[in-house]
C-alpha cells in the first residue's frame, strides 16, 4: 500500500512480472522493469524496500483517482484503501448487499450494518438484527438451552467472572 498526494492510501498490486513491466511504463520508468535489482519477482523481493520507495514516491505525487485510473487503464490492479466513512458512502457496497439496514435494539433505530458476504443466487441470507443489545444477552439461552447448563451452573459461572 502506497500514501498518495492527500494523504489517503492505495493499494497497487504488480508482482507478476508482466504486471510490474505495465506499472512500470504507467509510472514513466520503464528501464524498471529491465533492471537486475527488479527484473523478476525474486529480485524484487530481495529489493523490496527500494522498489517500494520508488513506488512511494511516484504515488505521492498524485491523487488516489489519478493512480487508481493511470494503474486501471494499463492493466494493473488498483484500489483504494477504504475508510469506514468512505465504505458507507460507497454506492457499489450498497448495490453489492455489502452493507443492509437493520433495526438496532440499543437505540431502536434502523442502522446501516454488513450485510451476509458473499451474496448467493440460491441462498442469499439476511441479516435479522444488529447483534446482541448487551453483552451476555443470549446466555442463558447459550448455556442453559444449548449447552444444557443448569440455571445453578450458569449462576456459578456468572458469579465467578467467566462470564
Amino acid at each position: 500500500i502506497y500514501r498518495s498526494a492527500d494523504g489517503s492510501w492505495v493499494v497497487i498490486a504488480a508482482n507478476q512480472d508482466t504486471v510490474f513491466g505495465r506499472l512500470c511504463q504507467a509510472m514513466g520508468r520503464p528501464e524498471l522493469a529491465t533492471d537486475p535489482r527488479f527484473v523478476d519477482h525474486g529480485a524484487r523481493g530481495r529489493n523490496q524496500d527500494e522498489i517500494d520507495a520508488i513506488i512511494g514516491a511516484w504515488a505521492a505525487e498524485r491523487q488516489p483517482a489519478d493512480i487508481i485510473d493511470t494503474l486501471s487503464a494499463a492493466g494493473v490492479i488498483a484500489g483504494p484503501i477504504n475508510t469506514v466513512a468512505d465504505v458507507v458512502k460507497d454506492p457499489q457496497f450498497l448495490a453489492r448487499g455489502m452493507l443492509v439496514e437493520h433495526h438496532d435494539d440499543r437505540s431502536g433505530r434502523t442502522v446501516l450494518g454488513p450485510g451476509v458476504v458473499p451474496v448467493l443466487s440460491e441462498s442469499p441470507g439476511g441479516v435479522r438484527n444488529a447483534g446482541p443489545a448487551r453483552p451476555g444477552e443470549h446466555n442463558e439461552e447459550v448455556y442453559c438451552g444449548l449447552l444444557r447448563l443448569s440455571a445453578a451452573e450458569l449462576a456459578a459461572l456468572t458469579e465467578e467472572g467467566v462470564l
